[in-house]
């Protein structure tokens, strides 16, 4: 064989995997769904959701927004790992769960950051009602902000005036994990797969 023919078997054996990869991707978009929304760290959120009770497809949805699975990401304000939680709320979450050994740089341990953000969350939950968008954006926003802006009035907690959240950062937050909670529960529809 030539350069030249063996290029050109190399050209049309890429484009069959080219339709290869899209005829797959029209007929079984599943795999290709759930490889992009992947459910990591399942065991450890399913301990922590059932002990707080709270939705394991909604502490699987913060973590893939807030660090996209990345147990070291530490954000410019300083949240760390998975959750992207504060090392003072961290702090604080320890005490409230008597961790008396705790370290901020434990906030890079998945086991112990799920655990502290799946008890926040049901903490926030509890503190705002059950209402899904107050708990969600008083996990960004601060539980402080949040209850100020319902006590003056200038968001009601209706996930359909998100427009009136007074930090933007918020309002879209709320938006990326609603979104990224309705696509898990659809993929995997609604029955989390590590119970």
């Amino acid at each position: 064989m030539t350069l030249k023919s063996l290029w050109k078997l190399g050209k049309w054996i890429f484009k069959a995997l080219v339709v290869v990869f899209v005829i797959s991707l029209v007929f079984n978009l599943g795999w290709f769904v759930k490889w992009i929304y992947p459910i990591k760290y399942g065991e450890t959120i399913s301990i922590y959701a059932k002990e707080f009770d709270v939705d394991p497809f909604l502490v699987l949805s913060i973590i893939k927004v807030e660090s996209g699975f990345d147990p070291n990401a530490k954000s410019v304000k300083g949240a760390m790992g998975l959750m992207q939680i504060m090392p003072e709320t961290g702090t604080w979450i320890a005490g409230m769960l008597g961790i008396e050994d705790f370290e901020t740089n434990d906030l890079y341990n998945p086991k112990v950051n799920i655990r502290l953000g799946s008890w926040y969350i049901s903490k926030l939950f509890d503190t705002f009602g059950g209402n899904l968008a107050i708990a969600i954006a008083a996990y960004n926003g601060g539980e402080g902000n949040v209850s100020q802006w319902l006590k003056d009035g200038r968001w009601s907690g209706d996930i359909e005036e998100l427009e009136d959240v007074p930090f933007k950062e918020t309002s879209n937050y709320i938006r990326s994990v609603r979104l990224v909670y309705s696509v898990y529960e659809k993929l995997y529809n609604h029955k989390w797969p590590y119970l």
